[in-house]
């Protein structure tokens, strides 16, 4: 094999970024093996990968992953472990992948070749772990996991690095999409890993009751009810410590005011908020100290909270000057132009960085859930210290949970910047999904010919091998559109292990396809385990809703109706008091409608909310009702707000599977001891049962909970006799039997006092 001559190193002045071997005069040399024939050496050989390219990935969302860590049973540790167990590795074999298709030369870079070893390690070590059967199987992955996590701390700094040495071989906008496509990769995989350790340490804590709903606003690292003021002022607060001077000399630094909807809420992880809003804050926070660096009392800094009906708006507003112009070019790019020398050195500072775990814990930070805070990610820097990677990276976080990230500037006078949030929580991890072509630049061979430099990068969408849109990805809708597609995917309530609520089968809803193609292998070895598979394989099954390819929108299985019947005199009629609030036919639309109703707990006394399938009226006469009955549910006062959430999101989110279409529909009864939860169904059959058993496992029950069933034909009998009773009691007038009894015992003391004055 012919051997690249040793060449002399250049001076710095022809190639400043570059190292020696990376000089564009040895491109051709070192990506062709052969210069006689052309071949080309691959990278490593991709045997061992190909299986697990091959092999689809399963994006979540945040609902997902707090609903099916809300009640933590062992069963449900074990699935989230074997699902981290099949997804580790394949996101890394795809992004291997990548990276071989990556020119020669470039993936010899020493950072990047950093990366690729580090990452090859992990997929070499994650890959050969067996199905997790036990807790103590468990406990020992979960330290290969941490051991992971702790290894791979050098790999931003280092891809970063390596991408802005490599801006000479190939075209600055490809790089940074490779590098977007690698953090957004990095991202995911932190995410399903960090989580799973959090559940393992909360199952492990004396604390924790098996099969308790947790009350705890966290689970895991996901934050139900994330509120934007209170991190907003708890980074600014950190922001502002950090850009003050020690000794308290300089410029004084600026008030952060919040303004708008200061009590919205929404799920999010909370590190990557604190990263987005701590990098944006502090942007302002320098810019505003080095425009009005002897003013005596600085421009404050505005930020106004915008809660929309499915999003949350920030509005970060400075009067620090703008952005210089020659800088917006390179504002949202890992590529830095002129300043790549100082952001190179500025790099070389910073062996390790996490983005989203942290080595030092700030003093002023608070923990959520026994996790580290990204705030800690800015104190580990000197503020001097510009790594030019705040702004790229806030928008890849951003854009993680199908939000986004942009900027407004003024030359002269400030900048405005918009983060957009999703409030519902629903949308999947957003992976990437664009088609991307990797090639170096024009490079002149000995002979005279071109370079064959284009190479494929990430050809197909992520998660399927052959070209076809991915069920999960809402950025890619199907061709087609199913009318019975399952939504309890976009709901974080599949079918699979996150949403199957501790179900041991996770049977598929009729008429909705899995969108996943197994490898012949796979379905050896699943046909191999039986019995023994455990939930993690069941996730990959897991059906999604399917956009509507016009409007973008995930349908329902079925159309639903939202009713409220306000306090009203018993003797009323019952349909008439009964007021139609929405008709549902979406997730976005059940989300929009449900995020702005009372809670069961804020509702007067003797009034009701049902829910029912379009075309089903919710009264015990209609023709879907009268031949079946409910499973009642009586609730001590102060519990029917979760229960309610929880039975709604079972209901339309299609969760009672092959008895879906005999459930009709279901009330919530708000009374002044109790509160009653009902469930009613067509039919008085053996399926009931199957309902009866599925209501207890997804609400999670305590065991001496008793679950009634009344027919309809009862409660109009029992109807029936009491109208008829009060009809009776109406005919007989006004008059009541004491003051009749009364009146017939004055008119016989009348009589004898009469007979007795005729006597004497």
């Amino acid at each position: 094999m012919l051997k690249v001559a040793r060449r002399l190193r250049p001076t710095s002045t022809d190639f400043p970024c570059f190292p020696w071997y990376l000089s564009p005069n040895t491109v051709h040399r070192s990506y062709s093996s052969n210069p006689q024939t052309g071949s080309r050496q691959p990278w490593r050989p991709a045997s061992a990968l190909d299986e697990w390219v091959d092999r689809p990935i399963h994006p979540i969302s945040l609902r997902q992953l707090f609903f099916f860590g809300r009640v933590l049973t062992e069963n449900r540790l074990l699935s989230s472990a074997n699902y981290v167990r099949t997804e580790l590795p394949t996101r890394l074999a795809h992004r291997l992948r990548d990276m071989q298709r990556l020119p020669y030369v470039v993936v010899t870079n020493p950072h990047l070749s950093r990366v690729y070893e580090l990452y090859y390690k992990s997929f070499e070590t994650f890959r050969r772990v067996p199905v997790i059967r036990t807790l103590e199987e468990n406990d020992i992955y979960c330290k290969k996991i941490s051991d992971s996590l702790k290894d791979h701390l050098p790999v931003i700094p280092n891809l970063i690095m390596g991408v802005l040495q490599c801006q000479a071989f190939m075209e600055p906008d490809v790089m940074d999409q490779f590098a977007q496509a690698m953090l957004r990769a990095r991202i995911s995989r932190r995410v399903i890993a960090e989580q799973h350790l959090a559940l393992t340490e909360t199952f492990n804590s004396p604390s924790h009751v098996p099969q308790q709903r947790s009350e705890n606003d966290f689970v895991g690292e996901v934050l139900l009810r994330c509120n934007a003021k209170e991190v907003i002022e708890r980074c600014g607060k950190v922001a502002q410590d950090l850009c003050r001077a020690p000794d308290g000399t300089g410029p004084v630094v600026p008030e952060i005011k919040v303004l708008g909807h200061t009590n919205a809420t929404f799920p999010y992880v909370l590190n990557h908020l604190e990263y987005i809003i701590g990098e944006l804050l502090r942007n302002s926070i320098q810019a505003v100290m080095e425009k009005h660096r002897h003013a005596s009392k600085p421009p404050p800094i505005e930020v106004l909270i915008c809660e929309a009906p499915q999003q949350v708006i920030i509005r970060f507003s400075d009067q620090g000057g703008g952005i210089p112009r020659d800088i917006r070019p390179f504002l949202w790019s890992f590529n830095k132009g002129p300043r790549t020398l100082a952001r190179l050195e500025s790099l070389g500072q910073v062996p390790e960085l996490a983005a989203t775990m942290q080595e030092v814990q700030h003093p002023t930070v608070e923990k959520g859930n026994g996790g580290d805070s990204s705030l800690s990610t800015l104190s580990s820097r000197p503020p001097s210290l510009r790594l030019g990677m705040g702004l790229p990276m806030s928008k890849v976080y951003a854009e993680y949970w199908a939000g986004g990230l942009e900027l407004h500037s003024l030359e002269g006078y400030g900048v405005d910047a918009f983060l957009q949030i999703s409030k519902l929580g629903n949308q999947n991890e957003q992976l990437s999904n664009t088609k991307l072509s990797v090639s170096t630049r024009d490079q002149d061979t000995k002979d005279g010919t071109k370079l064959d430099s284009a190479r494929p990068f990430s050809g197909r969408r992520f998660g399927d091998p052959h070209n076809k849109s991915n069920p999960f990805s809402a950025l890619s809708p199907p061709t087609s559109k199913s009318s019975n597609a399952n939504a309890s995917s976009a709901f974080g309530l599949g079918s699979g292990a996150f949403a199957s609520f501790g179900a041991t089968k996770t049977p598929k809803t009729p008429g909705s396809g899995s969108g996943f193609d197994f490898s012949t292998k796979d379905k050896k070895e699943k046909e191999a385990e039986g019995a023994d598979k455990t939930e993690a394989t069941a996730l990959s099954d897991s059906s999604s809703a399917r956009p509507d390819s016009a409007t973008g929108q995930h349908e329902l299985r079925y159309n639903w109706n939202l009713y409220y019947r306000p306090p009203a005199n018993k003797f009323s009629d019952y349909e008439k008091s009964i007021a139609k609030v929405a008709g549902i036919s979406t997730v976005e639309a059940f989300w929009a409608v449900y995020t702005h109703l009372k809670r069961p707990s804020a509702l007067p006394t003797v009034s009701d909310y049902h829910i029912f399938k379009d075309g089903i009226r919710p009264v015990w006469e209609d023709e879907a009702n009268k031949k079946g009955g409910k499973w009642i549910v009586r609730l001590k006062k102060g519990v029917a707000d979760r229960y309610w959430e929880d039975l709604l999101m079972a209901i339309i989110g299609d969760q009672f599977l092959e008895a879906a279409d005999e459930v009709c529909g279901a009330v919530l009864s708000v009374r002044s001891g109790e509160d009653v939860l009902s469930i009613w169904t067509k039919i008085d059959g053996g399926r009931n049962i199957k309902i009866r058993e599925t209501i207890k496992r997804i609400l999670a029950f305590p065991p001496d909970t008793n679950i009634v069933w009344k027919s309809h034909d009862d409660s109009i009998a029992q109807r029936s006799a009491l109208d008829e009773a009060r009809h009776q009691k109406a005919s007989a007038g006004p008059s009541q039997p004491g003051i009749e009894k009364r009146r017939s015992t004055l008119q016989d003391d009348g009589e004898r006092a009469k007979s007795k004055t005729a006597t004497s």
